[in-house]
């Protein structure tokens, strides 16, 4: 009755592991399946053909979803300097014609990720535990590799070749056993040393699971650390970042205890012997002047802390602390400091603070926009707009500047002001079409300004950008729908409507639900072929 006894407890045990192992590995491979329903299909190899296009819509919708989802930090600001960290590493990669993209991920995690496609995402913890600007350009420059080195393709084929083989194997074996201990004696379950068979297979699954990915990333680590040293030195960054940055992970693990592992490490092991190499790298390098941005680094990893804040209270105590420990003289806590309180209408602290910037041709652009800054947040309306044509005037064109001026336009100006706003904002989305905050303005500045038509078409344009391309569509067909339509304005969201419509019904027809409201980026129609102008959107 001992015997039966232990049995009846150790059965649904098992049965419990199979099912949480089979489970697991049904999730491994059954986001694999949700990803290829929502994402392209990158055909049977990452060396069969897959084409830059597959790619390039690969991370069109992972960029769309994390906007739909709304876990970007946008900022003008912060999205300049990425671009500008990002395309200066890009153009000296060993694929400088590769398109990339680069967004900052509000997410504590110490992480960063690269997409096929060349979207390259880094998480906020990542950029404020960086110790300088070339540690965070040697994760940029490491992921980058990744994307020129196909990667991130190659990882995708091999998950979706080694999860579902292993999975059905490992359940055969699960049931073989399972009816081998049935029929025979060759389990003994009095001896506490004795291998269950079952447990035998789904140990053995799990770990062939394991040994598959980490073999397939040893490999790929070490030739992204190569090709990665050897960008940061051609950009002229400081090339032992790179080890740096490895040491400085492996020291947030080792002060957590251990019982916290940085998700950068669960997906990029760090072993000593990699460092090692990264170190023997960077020594033969070593001839080259490295051009540091600091500074700017500095000043904006504070600005995001004060935009991911909420509580500006604990911000105020966090500034006051820094100044006590490091002295007025920080260039980054006082910036963020001034920032901080302008947000939070101490404008008088907010101008002492900002005074206190070096006086340099490096900070010249971000000591002005953060005295129109203040200037908009303590509505003084004859300073901001002198400050903005004084910006305008020596940075035309400039995104940041026109964005930041036609925001202002937009919240404290008059309808004659959203009409300059106008003019502004159409000449960035012309040369920004993708930037969905750019066509959000631009539909305020239509709304404002009256012209209640094309403000639908720029809302509309930047929820597709959002990647809820089914809301759009149904944003487009309701303008339609508008008596006072002109003809020329009917023509125009017609044929809107009539790029969209294929790609929503194939977006349909693959999902299976007529409710879709996230982006699925097939953007293939039935025979195949690439929606005319669906890059637009």
């Amino acid at each position: 009755m001992k015997t039966n006894s232990i049995l009846a407890l150790r059965a649904p045990s098992l049965r419990m592991k199979a099912i949480a192992l089979s489970a697991a590995l049904v999730s491994v491979f059954g986001d694999i399946a949700a990803k290829e329903f929502d994402l392209p299909d990158f055909g049977r190899s990452a060396n069969a053909g897959v084409s830059e296009l597959d790619e390039y819509y690969y991370g069109l919708s992972v960029l769309r979803q994390m906007r739909n989802a709304g876990v970007l930090v946008e900022d003008p600001q912060v999205d300049e300097y990425l671009r500008t960290l990002g395309t200066r590493l890009a153009e000296a990669s060993s694929a400088p014609d590769q398109n990339f993209t680069f967004v900052l991920l509000n997410d504590e995690n110490f992480n960063a990720f690269a997409v096929p496609g060349g979207l390259i995402a880094v998480h906020t913890g990542l950029l404020m535990r960086a110790g300088n600007e070339s540690e965070l350009a040697a994760v940029l420059a490491h992921e980058a590799a990744h994307v020129t080195q196909k990667h991130t393709v190659r990882a995708l084929e091999r998950a979706k070749k080694a999860s579902l083989p292993v999975m059905l194997g490992t359940l055969a074996v699960v049931a073989a056993a399972a009816a081998s201990k049935n029929n025979s004696n060759g389990y003994d379950r009095r001896n506490p040393e004795s291998i269950d068979p079952i447990e035998a297979a789904l140990i053995g699954g799990s770990a062939l699971m394991q040994q598959l990915q980490i073999n397939f990333t040893r490999d790929n680590e070490f030739e992204a650390d190569r090709i990665g040293i050897q960008t940061l030195k051609k950009a002229g960054f400081d090339i032992t970042a790179m080890s740096g940055m490895f040491a400085r992970m492996q020291s947030t693990f080792r002060s957590s205890g251990g019982s916290q592992v940085p998700q950068y490490l669960q997906t990029h092991p760090i072993s000593v012997t990699r460092i090692a190499e990264a170190k023997s790298r960077a020594a033969q390098l070593l001839d080259q002047p490295v051009v540091q941005r600091d500074i700017v680094f500095q000043l904006m990893r504070e600005r995001v802390r004060v935009i991911k804040s909420s509580d500006a209270t604990l911000l105020k105590r966090y500034y006051l602390d820094a100044i006590s420990a490091r002295g007025a003289s920080s260039a980054p806590i006082n910036y963020g400091f001034a920032l901080a309180s302008a947000r939070a209408g101490d404008i008088n602290r907010a101008k002492e603070l900002a005074a206190l910037l070096p006086d340099t041709t490096e900070l010249k652009l971000v000591r002005a926009l953060l005295s129109a800054e203040i200037e908009v947040n303590a509505k003084n309306q004859p300073a901001w707009r002198a400050q903005f044509a004084k910006l305008m005037k020596n940075y035309p064109k400039h995104r940041v500047v026109g964005a930041s001026y036609a925001q202002a336009l937009i919240d404290l100006g008059t309808q004659r002001d959203a009409v300059s706003a106008l003019a502004i904002l159409r000449e960035l989305v012309t040369a920004f079409d993708s930037d969905p905050a750019l066509f959000e303005a631009l539909g305020r500045a239509y709304q404002l300004s009256g012209d209640e038509i094309r403000a639908g078409e720029a809302y509309a344009r930047a929820t597709a950008l959002r990647g809820a391309l089914e809301d759009a569509l149904s944003q487009l067909n309701m303008i339609a729908q508008g008596p006072s339509l002109t003809y020329y304005e009917r023509a125009r969201i017609d044929a809107q409507v009539a790029e969209l419509t294929p790609i929503v019904l194939e977006i349909k027809r693959r999902d299976g639900t007529a409710n879709q409201r996230n982006l699925r980026s097939s953007f293939r129609n039935d025979a195949g072929q690439t929606a005319p102008n669906s890059r637009a959107w």
